[in-house]
């Protein structure tokens, strides 16, 4: 960085952003004073990588006048990185050092865990902090001696952190990097969007990153995972994913710590994709939002941060490094239409990239999709105008007010699951004009399952006998007989509560195959065969109603090393997802206890064209043999209805196809 220039000032900097300020008009004349402007190297993207660095000031930090290991004085950066601290018993001639460290006080903002001025804290996990020294992981940069002059203010200019830790001025064990500085500040506009917006406050923070080291970027919450303070981990390997200059992604980690605080998140965490739309329902709910709100506090302070994309709502995951001649990014999309500009390639359905593209939208689609949520919320956000449907949109003030009206866990044990039908209770609460008005888009645009059946209402017989042609044929089978396979398409189970019954009419007596498939939304449906009344349960042949929930058990295979090089494989299954999904402990003699998550996964999409297709685990099936039946008319009626037992993965609503098959 050079040598410090020592130039006498009379005062320096000013307010700011309205935080501090670093007014330095009066000096003791046996003190004195130090003032420079603090920056950090950051780096531009837009949809296709990084394009251009530039200097960004250090905002909020914590700056320290030191003698040595002595703290001679404290004080903070403005909004321009401009500091000044001034020290009254300076020694003459003494040599001092200024430390910048990447600790940052958003103005105006007071932890309720605390009561006192909220922290963001960047720190290296791969240092332990001591009761001599507890901030000894906290990254920051000191500037070589400079010499104090009595009475006067020396500035010590520019102290700009690079990138790279090689080329800052550093004479202490730990060196600063301006990735650690960019995440400070990402964070810093984190506090500043939920404050000035939202005029709400959120706690300390604590965020570690270490340039070398890999593991996932996530955040682990005080409140939910009992972490000693709220924090949030971005991953630095050097030469893959690297995400302490991706803006979007920080912002990502940040609005789940915002979710947190100011409403009620319980996603199991885990793998999550883009180009999924069979996603755990609690997961989709709580990785959508955090897009969303990446979007959103950029939308409102479209120049304060890196992405240039020159589009609104867009995410994007720049690769720090160039591998090869690969690509510059691993994805990036935005939420207006959707369309990826360069989806994942991390991809659950193991598609080529060019194919990948194309069926993007149509994968982005549904609550179980972490796009789809992002977009719906940015079209609650912002509203429509134009087109056939229109709605007002709610705004940022809007969107706090439904997410703080979400309702927390309601059983401890977890079955209360918050997915994008809770937000939807709220949003319908407490804007009931605009739900209504956007409910037919979600449905046609996002093939959210928020209307009931649109074929017309079939809870009881007394609706079916209401409907009229073409209504009457979509809710029944009719001169069934062996050989015969029909299937009706997209109904819903919304509302909670909901039932579908479809009329079942042979022509001729036998075997009979029914079935649930297409399960979209993470619906989880249970089959019942009824008697003409739409009341009375068939029996089968044991005298049991012919009723199924899952027919398609859930599957662990385990497999244990063993000293002759043959693996050990052990392999469980359960039929009742209700009492015990979740993470169960299998313990083996001899080879210790393996934890597996019982779960079904919500994947019953109907897959692309030429992709195999995978396992139903939310879908039913019953057979019937209706000329064993003693008493069997020719008329009954099919019933379907949400799962009591339905996993805590699985939505509240969603669509579903049903089939009947005449068995030969």
């Amino acid at each position: 960085m050079g040598v410090f220039a020592a130039t006498a000032l009379a005062s320096c900097g000013g307010v700011g952003d309205g935080g501090g300020g670093v007014a330095c008009d009066f000096v003791q004349p046996s003190g004195a004073g130090f003032a420079g402007t603090a920056l950090y190297q950051d780096k531009l993207y837009d949809k296709n990588g990084f394009t251009q660095y530039r200097w960004a000031p250090v905002r909020y930090a914590q700056v320290e006048l030191r003698n040595g290991a002595t703290v001679m004085k404290t004080g903070l950066t403005d909004a321009s990185g401009n500091f000044c601290l001034v020290a009254a018993g300076v020694p003459a001639n003494a040599n001092l050092t200024v430390r910048l460290k990447a600790v940052a006080e958003p103005p105006g903002v007071v932890s309720p865990d605390t009561g006192r001025q909220s922290k963001v804290v960047v720190a290296d996990p791969g240092i332990a902090p001591t009761l001599a020294d507890p901030e000894r992981n906290v990254f920051y940069l000191e500037t070589g001696p400079v010499t104090a002059r009595k009475g006067e203010i020396v500035s010590v200019g520019a102290l700009p952190v690079y990138e790279a830790a090689d080329q800052n001025i550093d004479r202490m064990l730990h060196p600063a990097q301006g990735g650690a500085f960019n995440i400070l500040d990402v964070a810093l506009g984190g506090f500043r969007f939920v404050e000035r917006t939202w005029a709400r406050d959120l706690p300390d923070l604590q965020v570690t990153w270490r340039q070398d080291a890999g593991g996932g970027t996530y955040f682990a919450g005080k409140v939910r995972f009992g972490s000693a303070v709220d924090t949030i981990n971005i991953k630095g390997e050097t030469l893959s994913d690297s995400d302490e200059y991706d803006d979007d992604i920080v912002l990502h980690e940040f609005g789940h710590f915002a979710l947190s605080r100011l409403s009620d998140d319980n996603s199991p965490g885990g793998t999550h994709y883009i180009n999924g739309s069979t996603q755990d329902a609690r997961l989709a709910w709580s990785e959508g939002w955090a897009n969303f709100f990446s979007a959103l506090v950029r939308d409102t302070d479209p120049n304060g941060f890196s992405n240039r994309t020159g589009s609104q709502a867009t995410i994007v995951d720049a690769f720090t490094k160039t591998i090869g001649s690969q690509r510059q990014v691993r994805f990036s999309y935005e939420l207006l239409t959707p369309q990826a500009y360069l989806p994942d390639t991390a991809d659950p359905l193991g598609l080529p990239q060019n194919v990948a593209r194309n069926v993007f939208q149509d994968l982005a689609k549904h609550g179980t999709s972490e796009v789809s949520v992002a977009v719906a919320l940015w079209d609650v956000y912002k509203g429509d105008d134009t087109g056939q449907n229109r709605w007002n949109g709610v705004g940022a003030g809007g969107m706090l007010q439904v997410i703080e009206a979400i309702p927390g866990l309601l059983d401890p044990g977890g079955w209360e699951a918050i997915t994008f039908t809770e937000f939807w209770k709220a949003y319908g609460g407490r804007f009931p004009d605009q739900a209504d008005g956007i409910r037919a888009h979600l449905q046609s645009d996002r093939l959210m399952s928020m209307v009931d059946d649109e074929w017309g209402a079939d809870d009881t017989p007394a609706d079916m006998a209401l409907l009229v042609p073409p209504y009457t044929t979509r809710h029944e089978f009719t001169n069934m007989a062996p050989g015969d396979t029909r299937i009706q398409r997209d109904h819903t189970l919304f509302p909670e509560g909901d039932a579908d019954l479809f009329r079942l009419h042979l022509a001729q007596g036998g075997k009979y195959r029914i079935t649930t498939l297409d399960a979209r939304d993470g619906v989880d449906t249970v089959l019942e065969l009824l008697h003409a009344d739409g009341v009375t349960p068939v029996l089968d042949g044991t005298g049991n109603p012919v009723l199924n929930d899952n027919y398609n058990p859930y599957r662990v295979t385990l497999s244990f090393p063993t000293d002759n090089g043959v693996p050990l494989i052990i392999t469980r299954e359960w039929l009742n997802y209700g009492g015990d999904c979740g993470i169960q402990s299998i313990q083996i003699p001899a080879f210790g206890i393996a934890r597996v998550s019982n779960c079904p996964p919500n994947a019953a999409n109907p897959p692309p064209t030429g992709i195999a297709r995978w396992p139903e685990h939310l879908t039913s099936q019953v057979t019937a043999d209706l000329t064993a039946v003693p008493g069997t008319g020719t008329e009954y009626f099919i019933r379907v209805t949400r799962s009591a037992q339905a996993p805590p993965s699985a939505g509240k609503y969603g669509t579903y196809s049903l089939k009947v098959e005449g068995l030969p």
